[in-house]
């Protein structure tokens, strides 16, 4: 049963199977804020929105001509590939791109990050991935 107040930023739900009742902030300025779509596995947390996008593209190839996807000097050196897969570009591959080129290029930044920092809320029944910092 969930009791939502909309003036409110604490969503509070009680769960009647369990008889347990937490809280979560849906609004608001925290300085550990909670990343939705993470998903905990033996190799660590990953974004379940990669593995969907990467199934989706698999199910539907296409290759995708790269003057489509970058204009300018990117395009006249020789050896750069002229077509690029829709699996690269939707999964994690396609983020780590992204970032070189969005970090490295036009911000300027020395050093260049990918994924953001953070921990699950507890390791023996972990539920929440609170990053360690605005971003």
């Amino acid at each position: 049963m969930r009791h939502y107040n909309p003036k409110d930023d604490v969503v509070f739900n009680t769960n009647s199977a369990a008889a347990l009742k937490y809280e979560r902030q849906v609004l608001g300025d925290s300085q550990c804020p909670l990343l939705d779509g993470a998903v905990y596995t033996k190799w660590g947390a990953i974004s379940a929105g990669h593995v969907l996008s990467g199934i989706a593209a698999g199910a539907q190839f296409q290759r995708i001509p790269i003057t489509e996807l970058a204009k300018g000097s990117l395009v006249n050196f020789p050896n750069v590939q002229t077509t690029v897969s829709s699996i690269f570009a939707s999964t994690l591959s396609g983020d780590l791109a992204e970032a070189v080129l969005i970090q490295g290029t036009e911000t300027g930044s020395s050093t260049i990050s990918v994924g953001l920092a953070g921990n699950w809320n507890t390791t023996q029944a972990p539920r929440f991935y609170m990053l360690n910092n605005r971003v």
